[in-house]
């Protein structure tokens, strides 16, 4: 169940330096994971928007599988809520009268499934809680299995684990993983984390000014230069490190005779990084 995206979109947007156009082109691989990278203001929720159908383009075209979604020239435009499609954006958008469990069942989640959407997500205790009884990482969790409980060929994210401790965050992007492998859905994600993008992705674009800057594989673009990171935990017997970069994790082959107890800053050897 996945779907190759490809696109070639155009967009104003208005900046801290005046307007400007957004243009992006593309294509993403189906079942592949691609990140979206660069800094606030970049265009990054902007292109997530356009996909998923919640900003309509100025021109431009957007092809998913065999379906075309958008298309200037033609006038064709598949509106949001008809595009089969996960959809996690940076505001949680729960619905306020549903609680957890309701929010995944009216998702298109079968009881036995939201159940273990919820379990994943570590929010079972709280099944029955509405949104104003959760925390901000609490909401934040419940959007992203409701966006899984969609079961779509395409899933898009943003910024899906900003608002989780670093442990959290590391469990959450495994089993996001093991989710891709296990359904096969094309993944676009937005996140400022390098951390983050070098665990999940299969290839980084790097947006600036509304412009793809660059492209590459996430250690090609983001570990250039052996960036440091230091250590908070050592996995099995010390053989395996736990390494804060930014505000994510890695795990990493421990080097061999290095000092690699929690605390000490190290260099992020790219061939020894661990999913």
């Amino acid at each position: 169940m996945s779907a190759a995206v490809s696109f070639s979109l155009q967009l104003p947007l208005h900046g801290p330096a005046g307007p400007y156009t957004m243009q992006v082109e593309g294509t993403v691989a189906a079942g592949h994971t691609l990140a979206l990278y660069g800094p606030s203001g970049a265009g990054k929720t902007s292109l997530l928007r356009m996909l998923c159908g919640l900003t309509t383009p100025a021109a431009g075209w957007l092809q998913v599988g065999d379906a075309r979604w958008f298309d200037a020239e033609r006038q064709a435009h598949v509106p949001a809520q008809a595009r089969h499609i996960g959809v996690q954006m940076q505001q949680p958008a729960l619905f306020p009268h549903l609680n957890a469990l309701q929010q995944l069942r009216f998702a298109g989640a079968s009881h036995a499934e939201a159940h273990l959407l919820l379990d994943m997500m570590e929010l079972s205790t709280l099944a029955g809680s509405k949104p104003a009884r959760l925390s901000g990482g609490q909401q934040q969790r419940l959007a992203l299995a409701r966006a899984l409980a969609r079961k779509a060929p395409l899933l898009l994210l943003d910024e899906p684990l900003s608002a989780q401790d670093s442990a959290l965050r590391l469990r959450l992007q495994d089993r996001l993983r093991e989710q891709q492998r296990a359904h096969g859905f094309t993944l676009i994600v937005a996140s400022h984390e390098p951390a983050e993008i070098v665990r999940l992705a299969d290839e980084v674009w790097q947006l600036d000014g509304g412009q793809i800057v660059a492209r590459g594989t996430p250690a090609e673009r983001l570990l250039q230069g052996a960036p440091h990171g230091t250590v908070i935990a050592q996995e099995q017997d010390g053989r395996v490190l736990v390494i804060a970069i930014g505000g994510g994790v890695l795990r990493m082959r421990a080097p061999a005779g290095a000092d690699c107890l929690p605390g000490t800053r190290m260099a992020i050897d790219a061939t020894r990084l661990l999913p």
